[in-house]
């Protein structure tokens, strides 16, 4: 985890299904106030990105009250920690070869009020917004469908066009090509005789330094001509959280038959927005399962009972 000014708190993350289960299945309410009472005394900080206030208004559906709520909560114990898209804090890397200081890691607060109030009016018109590529009003709810939708497609592509790739640097490992792994990532044709569950089992166990010629590869294919070392990877924690959720992914498909689901786009996001903080807190069992697979991951994963916990800790 990098250094950064709450270093002396912990730092959690929460994702859309964690935020409802804290806001909407815990009727009496003792998480969201001990929460607030960790926040207040500065025991813990709570860092949130637009990706979970997009997704909790389109998925309260009709209940804007519920959203309305949710939002409020988010406010007051987020204030401040509002972390950039995803995309910006990957580029971020990119373009420096380090990974943003607090001052370039969040919103500046205009604009996260921005972000706020954006979403309100959505709520206060029923859920509908404006199309940001043409102006026409569309409903939230279906714009974030065809968002994750699109998501699915971009990774199924990109998962075709490193296959060949993954399987060259898997015949590498073992002695059987003399393939590096940085230079036939790009190939796309598709290889035969492969025992994929063992393929999968390794890319689980990729060594660190394979795991960072992944990530210059990554980064180079962005427009951003890195070379990143095992050392590197603590400096670069968006993109090896990135990097980490697409080959862990890759590798449920080849171990067991894993698809890419739509909510995957989201999900992999709140892996980027975990990766300077220390907690991911998700009551989502596949994607706890799917992080415990990423083969490095700079941040840990709990659920409500392990916050409850964390919590209880704090008021001691």
């Amino acid at each position: 985890m990098t250094l950064h000014l709450d270093s002396v708190r912990q730092v959690i993350v929460l994702d859309n299904c964690a935020l409802n289960d804290i806001l909407v299945r815990n009727p009496s309410g003792h998480l969201a106030d001990g929460i607030r009472v960790a926040v207040l005394k500065q025991q813990i900080a709570v860092w949130t990105s637009p990706s979970l206030v997009a997704e909790t208004v389109a998925g309260s559906g009709t209940d804007h009250a519920a959203a309305r709520k949710k939002l409020a909560f988010l406010r007051v114990v987020s204030g401040g920690h509002m972390l950039k898209y995803a995309w910006d804090l990957f580029e971020w890397e990119g373009l420096n070869g380090h990974a943003p200081s607090d001052t370039d890691r969040f919103m500046a607060r205009d604009e996260e009020e921005m972000v706020y109030e954006q979403s309100l009016a959505v709520c206060d018109a029923g859920g509908i917004t404006l199309n940001s590529e043409d102006g026409s009003e569309r409903v939230i709810r279906e714009l974030i469908y065809e968002e994750k939708a699109a998501g699915q497609r971009a990774a199924l592509k990109a998962t075709d066009a490193t296959r060949q790739g993954v399987t060259r640097a898997f015949e590498a490992s073992l002695g059987n090509s003399d393939a590096d792994p940085a230079e036939t990532q790009r190939l796309t044709e598709h290889g035969d005789g492969i025992d994929l569950p063992a393929l999968g089992k390794w890319i689980r166990s990729i060594s660190r330094d394979d795991f960072a010629r992944w990530v210059s590869v990554m980064l180079e294919d962005l427009g951003y001509k890195r070379v990143v070392t095992a050392d590197d990877l603590p400096l670069l924690p968006h993109a090896t959280s990135a990097a980490g959720y697409f080959l862990a992914k890759i590798a449920g498909n080849y171990v067991n038959g894993q698809k890419w689901q739509k909510n995957d786009t989201y999900d992999a996001r709140y892996c980027v927005a975990a990766s300077q903080a220390d907690i991911l807190v998700t009551t989502d069992i596949r994607l706890q399962a799917l992080c415990a697979q990423m083969p490095y991951r700079p941040f840990r994963t709990r659920g409500i009972r392990e916050l409850a916990g964390i919590l209880a800790q704090s008021s001691q």
